[in-house]
Formats: structure tokens, sequence, C-alpha cells
């Protein structure tokens, strides 16, 4: 879709959309955006069919969105730092790194949940997981990708001894590989830990423009912020060790 407009606008080509979509007169009710989230908008609400009412969920990119999981390669989405509100010379040393040194094909694709974390499992307090929230980055790519960017060390709460606050980085390497029947490549895996880096700086923006448009969402306030400052001392600091260990 396009820019969003109002939710009158939006009602009618959701309308228009889903007639088209079932072969059938729709008409949607209960519109509302559900809070929560920076990297995308969602939406729920109830389409009117001849049969009765289906509940149905919209996620969809906010406006000039730099997310775009839907293209074959993710990285083409932060290719470019339009939306960016200063000068960003740090992400863009990044990518210039990250195109020169592309990873190795990846042992297999598989399902990506693009924001794999602690902060987004449920769980018992024994140890279990019950389930695991907002997939709304979800597709299709390397394993890799969900590993780096649950090590990235935004999550570890300031604990470097420990991947997001909870059980050391070679414990993680090691369910990793044993539930994915993966062996780790240590090049890919240093390609891609930089490049969770450059995937969080575009989240960052993205939700600083979002607030220039509804400055009393709190969580775009935060995410526009802290978390962009840290990734900028995070993206230094892995810069310079790749650079020590050759990258070019």
């Amino acid at each position: 879709m396009s820019s969003l407009g109002s939710g009158d606008s939006l009602c009618t080509r959701l309308e228009q959309f889903l007639s088209t979509l079932w072969n059938d007169k729709i008409r949607v009710h209960n519109l509302s955006r559900i809070p929560g989230g920076v990297s995308r908008e969602t939406y729920r609400f109830d389409a009117q069919t001849n049969d009765g009412v289906q509940g149905l969920i919209l996620r969809r990119d906010p406006v000039g969105s730099l997310i775009d999981t839907d293209r074959q390669v993710e990285f083409l989405a932060y290719k470019s730092l339009r939306d960016e509100r200063h000068p960003q010379p740090i992400v863009r040393a990044a990518l210039r790194r990250l195109r020169r040194n592309p990873p190795p094909a990846a042992a297999k694709v598989s399902v990506v949940h693009g924001d794999y974390r602690s902060g987004n499992f449920l769980h018992d307090g024994q140890g279990h997981i019950k389930g695991i929230l907002d997939w709304e980055m979800v597709h299709l790519g390397d394993p890799l990708e969900d590993l780096a960017w649950c090590c990235d060390p935004l999550w570890n709460h300031f604990d470097e001894r420990r991947v997001a606050g909870t059980i050391s980085e070679d414990a993680a390497i090691a369910i990793w590989e044993r539930e994915s029947g993966l062996r780790l490549d240590p090049e890919a895996f240093k390609w891609w830990r930089l490049f969770s880096t450059v995937k969080g700086q575009a989240i960052w923006t993205t939700a600083a423009k979002e607030l220039l448009a509804d400055n009393s969402n709190l969580a775009l306030a935060i995410s526009g912020y802290y978390p962009a400052r840290r990734h900028d001392v995070i993206i230094a600091d892995t810069l310079a060790r790749l650079v020590e260990e050759g990258w070019r």
C-alpha cells in the first residue's frame, strides 16, 4: 500500500482490495491500530462478508520505511538511508565494508524471524520458551541473521559476557549449532553481526522519522534516540576490529 492517509481512506482501500481478492462485497469495521512495535504498523479490523465476519490483522511498513522484508535480499532495504535526519558516516562506512566483503552463501535457506531476541520471548521463568512475538520482519534467508541479531551487544544489558544478559556466546552458538544442524561459519557470522547493526540503525532511523509525524509516541522517541546512539558505538567498535582482522 502507498501512504496511509486517513482511517476512512484505509478502510476504503481495504474494502476494495478484499472485495477483489475474495470476489465478494466486503465492508470493513472496527479498524484500529495495535500499539507497540516501531518497525511496522499493525492494525486489527473486522471484514464483513456475505457469510459473516472475519477478524483480520494488517501489517504494513510505515510511510517511507527502510524496512522491506519482501525483497529477495533484505540487505537492499538498507542501502539508502534516505530517511536520516542527520549525516550518519558510521553507518555509511559499515555499508561500504558490507559491500566489499560479502559473506559466503548460506549453508541453508530457512525461515528468519528478523527480530529474534530475548525481549520477544514469552517464557515460564523456568527456562522454557512458551512463545515468540513480533513476526513482522519474518522472511526466508540465512539463519545466521537471527543468531547475529540475538547476539548484538545492544541486547546484552552492558554485560559483555552474556548474550542478551542470559548465557555466554559460546553456549548460545553451541545451542544454535545443535538445534539447526549447521556449523557456524566464523567469517559469515562476522558479516551478519555487522549487518545486524546496520539493520538496527535502519529501524531506529525510521522510528525517528515517524516520531516527527507523531511526537506523542514514547516508543518512537526512545527507539529513535537511545539504541541509535548505542549502535553508533557498536558499529565503530566492530569496524575497528574487522579492519584489524584484514577487512578492506
